[in-house]
């Protein structure tokens, strides 16, 4: 029942689950410290293995580093069928890489439900829920999620652009309770989006000697309950009495009455190779009383800025048109701001979190140490850009038009003349209205051309 810890114990995670759950049980611990583990991940699971430890604790970041610097020559060395559970968190965790993370260390005898990802902070010390059961995920819409803060399932097989797949975070533990609160503080019912709240024996009493942060987080009250509940500050919902996480509501970027969530677009923009992993941060940016835009900050590999001429003549157009081509493709927006840094500019915390509020502030200014170069796209090349960026956006109404309607669309003729019941056409217009949250007036001449349009211009 040994664990091997490599997290700080001057963090919440290391020290709450780590050291003080070990000691509460009895068991062995093996120690190692985070840069010890960094340089080298498979001292983890190489200790893990040799001392047939059963449980430990990470964050997502952990895995990621595995799947990267653990080579398949190193997997022969290690039997991790020892292991019964893996805490994942302290970060939002990510389905498809920690599936991916599964799949590959089951050659080394990783069972299926050994990853576990969890949810807590350090003002619960330090969970509050938790998977029993492995990894499982909810396929939903990604629009629908976005522009009206609910759920809608999707088959997992949906298009990559259309859906999000939703980490289940397990059920509240024993004696605690979790809601879903609303902008009205009201409770909000399964399946819609709103702040985390918590109550239970595990919340502590508040913030040493500070009152009113004491009062604002500690002590918020919701309608149609008696007891105290902490604001966590996400936003989350609850699926058959699981958790689901969203976003930090601090760091929620809002576009045109869109959320996109960070951590979503951060996940996205790691597949660009020439980035540094976990050295990405997507944020909102803009002056007072103007519209705000989506802006992106990134840490570009060492070995690619050894000399900056060559770097600014031959690599970073190429860096910029990756991001803002899987960005459009993904989302459908253009990133108007893209900065550039050295490697170790972007601010985390103690356990590898991006500082997003530290940094938004840095990055607002107009020089920092560590900037390599800021682009930045007029009003008129991010509409342009939007548009080139998102090569589905007219296949995707096409799509619609020809599973609703059953006929093959010509973009040209008025919609009302292709032959089709009006009663289909009136459920076409409806589905066009709910994906992109806006109306349309259909009149005897109006194309799926002018539908199209209509949607780029609004």
């Amino acid at each position: 029942n040994g664990t091997v810890v490599w997290l700080p114990l001057f963090h919440d995670f290391g020290l709450a689950a780590g050291m003080m759950g070990a000691l509460y049980s009895g068991g062995f611990v093996g120690l190692m410290t985070p840069a010890h583990f960094i340089r080298k991940p498979m001292r983890w699971l190489t200790a893990m293995s040799k001392y047939k430890c059963a449980h430990s604790y990470v964050p997502p970041f952990a895995l990621d580093l595995c799947m990267k610097k653990i080579s398949n020559d190193e997997l022969a060395q290690l039997d991790l069928s020892c292991m019964v559970s893996v805490t994942d968190g302290s970060e939002p965790v990510h389905y498809l890489p920690t599936k991916r993370f599964i799949e590959r260390f089951a050659k080394c005898g990783l069972k299926q439900d050994v990853i576990r990802p969890g949810f807590g902070m350090a003002e619960i010390v330090i969970m509050f829920s938790g998977s029993k059961t492995g990894l499982h995920g909810l396929c939903v819409d990604r629009h629908v999620l976005e522009t009206e803060g609910r759920v809608k399932l999707l088959e997992e097989n949906a298009a990559e652009t259309d859906k999000k797949m939703l980490v289940n975070l397990g059920s509240q533990m024993d004696g605690h309770e979790i809601v879903i609160k609303g902008t009205e503080n009201q409770l909000l019912p399964e399946g819609k989006v709103g702040e985390l709240m918590v109550s239970g024996p595990s919340v502590a009493q508040g913030y040493y000697e500070n009152k009113q942060a004491t009062e604002e987080i500690f002590l918020q009250k919701i309608n149609g309950k008696e007891q105290p509940f902490l604001a966590t500050g996400d936003t989350a919902l609850l699926w058959k009495g699981n958790l689901y996480f969203a976003g930090r509501i601090k760091d929620i970027i809002i576009i045109r009455g869109r959320n996109y969530y960070p951590h979503d677009i951060e996940l996205v923009l790691s597949r660009v190779e020439e980035l540094r992993p976990g050295c990405l941060m997507a944020y909102s940016s803009g002056v007072e009383n103007e519209s705000e835009h989506l802006a992106v900050a990134v840490e570009v590999r060492a070995d690619l800025i050894k000399d900056m001429d060559v770097f600014r003549k031959y690599v970073l157009n190429s860096i910029d048109q990756q991001i803002i081509e899987i960005v459009g493709k993904h989302f459908q927006i253009t990133p108007s701001e893209r900065l550039y840094l050295e490697p170790g500019t972007i601010a985390k915390t103690s356990s590898g979190k991006i500082k997003h509020l530290r940094n938004r502030k840095t990055f607002a200014e107009e020089h920092f140490d560590g900037l390599l170069e800021r682009l930045v796209s007029s009003q008129d090349e991010e509409d342009t850009e939007t548009d080139e960026t998102k090569p589905s956006f007219k296949n995707e109404i096409v799509a619609l038009f020809r599973k609703v309607v059953s006929l093959e669309p010509d973009l040209d003729q008025p919609i009302l003349d292709c032959g089709a019941d009006s009663v289909v056409i009136v459920e076409f217009i409806d589905q066009i209205e709910t994906k992109y949250s806006q109306s349309f007036e259909v009149e005897d001449n109006t194309s799926l051309h002018d539908i199209i349009g209509q949607i780029k211009s609004s």
